[in-house]
């Protein structure tokens, strides 16, 4: 077993080593709390942030890039809008794009613009638009489902026409 947190000397948060058997990843931040790395025996990734707007004021950089030595694993590279909304994701597949309506993900497309996905969704509490309403999810070429959730909130399933 491993010590849980190292803090510096501001009592910022600079590593996170599990607190779990050997074997299970370790995590280090940046100064703002950015997750920098995550190291595990059978590999090592690396998060890359920018100096873009950080969302709702947290003074966290946004995820740009990330890298791994996993076989096969090729850098993701991560794009925003000026607003900071993901805009683009890359990696040796191919790239998905995302539509938006201001705050919320409408659809997914591939480089063609073919459709990945597509989002409804309802309203949040007191009928004002949130990132957590989705009402349904479509994928391409797959039956749409519905996101179940408890009582505050939390997706805890996928329901399709099977259940």
């Amino acid at each position: 077993m491993r010590g849980c947190g190292v803090s510096d000397a501001a009592g910022r948060l600079s590593e996170l080593l599990n607190c779990l058997p050997d074997g299970w990843p370790y995590f280090a931040y940046d100064a703002n709390g950015n997750t920098v790395k995550e190291q595990t025996p059978s590999y090592t990734r690396y998060y890359a942030g920018a100096g873009l707007p950080a969302p709702l004021g947290t003074g966290r950089d946004m995820l740009v890039g990330v890298r791994s030595t996993e076989p096969g694993w090729t850098e993701n590279v991560i794009r925003y809008s000026g607003e900071a909304s993901r805009v683009s994701l890359s990696d040796s597949t191919g790239a998905t794009y995302y539509t938006w309506d201001g705050i919320r993900v409408l659809r997914t497309e591939d480089q063609e613009g073919s459709m990945r996905q597509r989002q409804v969704h309802g309203q949040g509490p007191a009928g004002i638009p949130s990132v957590g309403d989705i009402a349904l999810i479509e994928p391409a070429g797959a039956s749409p489902c519905v996101p179940a959730a408890d009582q505050v909130g939390t997706v805890w399933a996928l329901l399709d026409g099977s259940g």
